[in-house]
Parts: C-alpha cells; structure tokens; sequence
C-alpha cells in the first residue's frame, strides 16, 4: 500500500485543530503536523489548498444486501455499490435486514459487509431483522456478537404493524444477550431497535433501564417518528438516531432536539440506504417503489452545516457514530485507519480516503466494485 502527504488541509478532528499537513502510510496515519518537510521516492504530494479535511463518514443503518420485498419479490430493492457509498463522503457503513424474513437471509449480510471490506470500505453490521425470536447465524445472538467480528448488534423492530409486538421480557432479554455477547468480545453490545409509528417502544426502554440495563445499549432509529418521546430517552442519557429519507425533515428534527436541550453527543444520522421507499398515487395506493438513497445523509449534514457550523455539525454522521459503536473510525487520529474526506466550500466531498486509499479524487470516483 503506497504512502502520500497531504499538505495544507485545515483539519476537524471533527474538532477544528488548524492547517496540517498529514502523512499516510500502509492505511494508516502516520503523522500529523503543520508544515511537514518530508520526502522520498514515489511519495506522492497532494495539496488540500486551505480546503477542509474531516473524519470519513459513517452509516450506522444501510440495507447493504437491499430491502423491500413486501410488495412481492419483483419489489426486492439492489444491493449496495461501493461507488454509492464513496461518492457521498461514506468510509464505513453498517449492514441491516428489513422486514423481509424470508428471502433476505442473514447469512448473506455478512457476505455483503466482508464483499464491501475487499472493494476498500470498512463495514460492520446487526445480526437478525425486524422479527423475534431473532435470526442469527450461530443460533445465538451473543455468539454472533463474540465468534462474528463485523457484528456489533442485534435488530429488532418495534412499535410496527410488520414487528413482532415482543413483550418488555422478551425484549429485556435480547438486549441483555447483546450486552452479554459485546462484554465477551470487547465490544458496545447494542439492541439497535427500527421504531415504527404505534408508539411505546421509548416507555419499553425506560422501564428497561429502570429495572437495570444500561441505557447505552439501546439504539433506536427513526426517532423522528415518536419526536417527543426521543427528546425525553436523549435528555436521560440515551442516543438518538434521525433517518435522512427526507433530508430536511431529519434537519430540522435535529434543531429542534437541540432546542429542547438534547446534548448534540447524543444525536446521530442515518439512511436506512437501499431501503425501499414506496410511492403512492393520489387514492393512497401503491404506484411505485425507489430505494433510499444513501446520499441522504450529506443532504441532511449540509443543511446542519449551514445552520450549526461544520465544527457543531460534523459528529452526527462522524464521532458520535463510532463513540456509539466503540469502533476505531470517526476521527482524524495517529495510528488509526486513513479515512477522511476533503470537502470544498459547500460541503461537498470532493476528494475521499478510505483505509489509506483515495475512492474519490478530485471529484472522480476511482474506485469499482466488480461488476460496474
């Protein structure tokens, strides 16, 4: 793996630190300082010019293998494409099932993630889907968690007329073999649990952190759909996680969680990329399905920029993200894994690093998966 410099990139780490120079070497950072005088055969210089330089985005909820499939199986929305994720700034994304049960098998997640992995992204992902009793790959979700290094949780849906209405027990009981499972193998250990519209699932939590498990390993997503019950779990020391299917909805939800008094480490975006979006005609039956465009995100973060400042915006698809997944990503760190983007004045990443390699340089992704 080739080394490079990167001189005159004004860094966020995602904290604003200054104009730096950054070495990279074998995938990793090997030094960051201003004004670095280095040079030796084949180091290839790339001048940021002054431009801003911020951690690799993360996507903590991609339908990597696809979603849909309710429709029947010509409704199975595509798999993801590794030049989708890079062209949008992403340098790591977490692999999710739906609520297709059947033909969606959990095997071929991790297949998926390892595929993703070997074209230069880093991907990680939830065991299981929208049902109870979970789908595993070892027959157990802490083994899944301790024998699966990609695995960092499990799903569940609740609140939603296509779940599996799990009682409080049930859904105590996942969440503590997910805790158990990430204790054994040095990881968080999460119940990253899809909210639908029927409400109660945040009362659930509550009364499950009352009775002893901590709150940390709870993380729901499409928090938007029961606002003022998330903004309550947040300001108790829960995370939230916003859906960016539409961009400005999911802006302003954050504003406004802010303006309650949420804690923005708290608050994270996501997709639900490749997800399948149905379209509906005037009589509210069903005309066409899209998949969710996993380019949401810098959307929704460009829109926060604006309104919060690159510095305020940046950890919500960067840091809080992997301070959630205790993963090694979301920051511009000595030793730690190359992955940032370089982003012009309106926020657009124009030139992508991801585990030591340029995915997109100078507007122009470079990288292919194998059957582009």
């Amino acid at each position: 793996m080739s080394s490079f410099l990167i001189k005159n990139a004004l860094l966020y780490d995602p904290v604003k630190v200054g104009i730096r120079d950054i070495i990279v070497s074998e995938g990793r950072i090997a030094a960051i300082a201003p004004d670095l005088d280095l040079s030796w055969p084949g180091l290839e210089t790339f001048d940021a010019g002054g431009a801003s330089l911020v951690p690799g985005f993360i996507d903590e909820h991609v339908h990597v293998t696809g979603g849909g499939g309710e429709g029947g199986q010509q409704t199975r929305a595509p798999e993801l494409r590794v030049e989708e994720a890079v062209s949008c700034g992403d340098t790591t994304v977490v692999g999710v099932l739906g609520a297709d049960t059947v033909s969606r098998s959990v095997v071929s997640l991790p297949a998926k993630v390892r595929a993703l992995q070997n074209e230069g992204i880093s991907a990680w992902m939830w065991t299981s889907n929208y049902a109870y009793p979970p789908t595993s790959l070892t027959g157990s979700v802490k083994l899944d968690l301790y024998s699966i290094p990609e695995c960092l949780g499990v799903k569940i849906a609740m609140a939603e007329c296509r779940a599996s209405f799990i009682s409080l027990e049930e859904m105590m009981r996942l969440a503590a073999e997910a805790w158990e499972g990430g204790r054994l193998a040095g990881k968080r250990g999460i119940l990253h649990v899809h909210v639908g519209t029927l409400g109660g699932a945040f009362g659930m939590f509550e009364q499950a952190v009352k009775r002893g498990l901590p709150i940390e390993h709870f993380l729901p997503t499409h928090c938007a759909r029961d606002f003022d019950a998330a903004v309550a779990f947040a300001k108790a020391g829960g995370r939230v996680d916003f859906t960016t299917d539409r961009p400005t909805e999911a802006a302003q939800a954050v504003l406004r969680a802010l303006d309650r008094g949420v804690k923005g480490d708290r608050i994270s975006l996501s997709t639900d990329g490749h997800g399948a979006l149905p379209v509906y005609d005037e009589r509210g039956a069903l005309k066409a399905l899209d998949t969710l465009d996993i380019g949401n995100n810098l959307r929704a973060f460009k829109l926060l920029a604006r309104e919060l400042g690159l510095e305020r915006a940046l950890p919500f698809i960067t840091s809080n993200v992997s301070d959630t997944l205790m993963i090694p990503k979301g920051r511009v760190r000595i030793g730690w894994d190359a992955d940032f983007c370089i982003l012009d004045d309106s926020y657009e990443p124009v030139s992508v690093v991801a585990r030591g390699r340029f995915v997109k340089k100078d507007g122009v992704v470079t990288v292919k998966g194998l059957y582009s």
